[in-house]
């Protein structure tokens, strides 16, 4: 992250794909004296209990655990009864939690708080 800052075209906004990366990058913008979101905007995948711990709240994609889960459960079963049954994909929506830790907003939506979760347009249970 120190690197891709230290670029004469670095990113406006970060990503991150693991809590781990997540805590890095806010480590990495604090040590480098910049502001989220002011400077760069950060989002993280999975939503986590302590998102809305740090200032700014954490912007993240929430997977749905229980109905992933579920589905996935479902699916051993019926292969389990039925060796040959086809291979299913499946597309589970996933949840994008809106708070301020990112710079833009579409226009007039509010900040979220960590139980107000947002579908994601064209992604179906």
């Amino acid at each position: 992250m120190l690197r891709l800052l230290s670029l004469s075209d670095a990113p406006t906004a970060v990503f991150c794909a693991t809590n781990n990366m997540t805590i890095g990058a806010l480590a990495a913008l604090k040590a480098s004296s910049l502001g989220v979101p002011r400077d760069v905007a950060v989002g993280g995948f999975d939503d986590y209990p302590w998102a809305d711990l740090f200032e700014p709240w954490l912007t993240t994609v929430a997977q749905p655990l229980s109905p992933i889960g579920a589905r996935a459960v479902q699916l051993l079963l019926r292969r389990i009864s039925d060796p040959a049954a086809p291979v299913e994909t499946l597309r589970i929506a996933a949840l994008i939690q809106h708070r301020n830790s990112r710079r833009c907003l579409p226009e007039g939506e509010p900040v979220l708080s960590r139980t107000q979760p947002v579908h994601l347009p064209g992604h179906e249970s």
